[in-house]
């Protein structure tokens, strides 16, 4: 009796993980508008334009995450006709401080932001850092990294086709 018992638990938990899992797949294959907060602490509207967005939840204690950022840099005039969004659970000030240490601050291609955690985790379920999602102009997901990925493989999925 208690291994049916334990057989019926873990079959409610895979279960609960498997939707939860397509849920998070719903909801990162269209970009929704979420309530990003900018350096300067207001709400940003990310109006997606006719261009292709790159999305990257970072954390400023992340040496992968500071290595994706210095490449993005080295190749920052590539990323022109897309736009950038480098969003973060963490407060404003480290995001800031990360901004201006990785070079990426000032350009007008590249937006930092804060989500809230639970917002977060709704939204992209357990993630790890970096995470990045590229959409294309109509706000559907064209690929998904995790971990570090070098500037040539995002501008290869950014490029219009």
């Amino acid at each position: 009796m208690a291994v049916l018992i334990i057989l019926g638990v873990l079959f409610l938990r895979i279960h609960g993980r498997i939707e939860d899992k397509k849920i998070i797949e719903s909801n990162t294959s269209f970009f929704h508008e979420l309530p990003f907060i900018g350096l300067d602490s207001s709400l940003i509207d990310v109006t997606l334009s006719d261009q292709s967005t790159l999305l990257i939840l970072f954390s400023s204690e992340c040496s992968v995450c500071e290595r994706e950022a210095s490449d993005i840099r080295r190749c920052i005039k590539n990323f022109a006709s897309s736009e950038i969004l480098m969003v973060s659970t963490e407060p404003l000030k480290k995001i800031d401080d990360f901004a201006s240490s990785s070079g990426l601050k000032g350009y007008s291609e590249v937006t930092f932001a804060h989500i809230h955690p639970e917002v977060a985790y709704s939204y992209f379920g357990a993630y790890s850092v970096p995470s990045i999602f590229i959409y294309d102009e109509q706000r559907k997901l064209k690929k998904r990294f995790t971990g570090e990925t070098k500037a040539e493989t995002l501008l290869k999925y950014l490029d219009k086709e």
